[in-house]
């Protein structure tokens, strides 16, 4: 139970770490969200925040497995990480390009049917 709660606290630090890189890299500024009418922020809101997690998922579950913290079927292993890197793309796609809402079931749809 301590190893879970360590991987967790670990996870917590590395996904900030990830996310504060990520918000300062020119990058991250140029797909920024603007302010506008139909927006709530007054300010420039830095996006692929989402990368930063799933990126910490990975990792972690990649520790997880290399000190045999858990042990899931090769099969569920390979669901996990092909829906990771999926919604990895997928939202980092969204960021860039702000796909409208067709698109982001499309891709859900298509995701929740190749794993299933």
């Amino acid at each position: 139970m301590l190893n879970v709660l360590m991987l967790l606290a670990g996870g917590a630090l590395l996904s900030m770490l990830i996310l504060g890189v990520l918000i300062r890299t020119p990058l991250a500024r140029h797909f920024a969200d603007m302010p506008g009418h139909r927006k709530v922020h007054q300010t420039i809101v830095p996006r692929l925040g989402g990368t930063a997690i799933i990126l910490t998922f990975l990792i972690l579950l990649t520790i997880a497995q290399v000190f045999q913290l858990w042990d899931p079927s090769a099969k569920l292993l390979l669901s996990i990480v092909f829906a990771s890197l999926f919604l990895l793309v997928a939202g980092t796609l969204d960021d860039v390009f702000t796909l409208g809402y067709k698109a982001k079931f499309l891709l859900q749809f298509l995701l929740a049917g190749t794993v299933v």
